[in-house]
């Protein structure tokens, strides 16, 4: 892993970058290797969904806070 910042910041922006679509469970479970990497590292990790069209982007985030077992910060 190489180090560019001082935290992590991870943009979904679906499943070939079309803003649409769900993402595989191998690719959030990858995601959740490569993130707890970094966390455990030091680095504070900040993931954003922008796969909005058919509430893709909230499944998608509750799935990967799942695995991660942590929980969603939502901006009020």
């Amino acid at each position: 892993m190489l180090a560019t910042a001082e935290h992590v910041d991870v943009r979904g922006h679906g499943p070939g970058g079309r803003y649409r679509g769900h993402y595989r469970g191998n690719t959030l479970d990858k995601w959740r290797r490569w993130l707890k990497k970094a966390c455990d590292a030091g680095y504070p990790a900040y993931v954003y969904f922008d796969n909005d069209q058919k509430s893709a982007a909230p499944k998608d985030a509750a799935k990967l806070s799942e695995l991660m077992d942590v929980r969603i910060d939502r901006d009020e």
